[in-house]
């Protein structure tokens, strides 16, 4: 059984939350609200729920990934994508433009998705892997994991994870997407996914957390 070790500050009973505000509205709203006893305010980022799938092939001890772009990694990643947030942010406007190599803005990951109004996880889980891989499963092909935060400090986004146990008798047709997308899907024994894990090839925290489950249960199994 848990044994609490130390406390640091004075928990509550009860939480009393205040004034939410809507301070942006869009594809990421963003909300503002106070909680008493607390001397600042909080904000919280507001777009929806999402699930990610990795297509396992145990038979053959084989995963599929996709690789696509993601643009927002060369403001993390890069100096001048640094450099252009700290303009933006001194200034108010993009004033700089600069050129970015493909290497740096694909990004190896898995399928994934919002959860659309009025679908379960399942539903978009299936839907998702025919959009994004061509892989046709059906709800008992998926394996679900508790869902987790992506980030709990600002975002109200839960992320709904699973493994999708295909073989190669699974019917697959060509990705259609949703007509916006730039995917191109691979396959990976595990040890080569491991490896690219350990390497820190694969970056999403969602793709980690299916990954190291996948490796975790492997290693249960031997």
């Amino acid at each position: 059984m848990p044994t609490l070790v130390d406390t640091l500050g004075q928990e509550r009973a009860v939480y009393t939350y205040r004034t939410l505000m809507e301070e942006r509205k869009g594809y990421l709203s963003i909300y503002s609200y106070a909680v008493d006893g607390i001397l600042h305010r909080y904000e919280m980022i507001e777009r929806g729920n999402a699930t990610v799938i990795l297509p396992v092939d145990f038979e053959k001890r084989e995963l599929y990934y996709i690789v696509q772009p993601r643009y927002l990694r060369i403001f993390a990643e890069t100096s001048a994508g640094r450099s252009a947030v700290q303009l933006a942010g001194r200034l108010g406007v993009g004033a700089v433009k600069f050129r970015i190599p493909k290497e740096l803005v694909m990004t190896h990951e898995l399928p994934a998705g919002m959860i659309e109004t009025a679908e379960t996880q399942i539903q978009a889980a299936i839907r998702e892997l025919k959009e994004e891989t061509g892989f046709e499963i059906e709800e008992k092909d998926l394996d679900p994991l508790p869902p987790v935060y992506a980030s709990n400090g600002v975002l109200t986004e839960q992320l709904w994870p699973f493994i999708a146990k295909v073989t190669e008798r699974t019917p697959r047709q060509k990705p259609k997407g949703d007509g916006n997308e730039q995917i191109a899907l691979w396959k990976a024994t595990w040890d080569e996914a491991f490896a690219m894990l350990d390497q820190g090839v694969f970056k999403s925290a969602s793709c980690g957390l299916l990954m190291r489950e996948l490796r975790y249960r492997a290693l249960k199994r031997a």
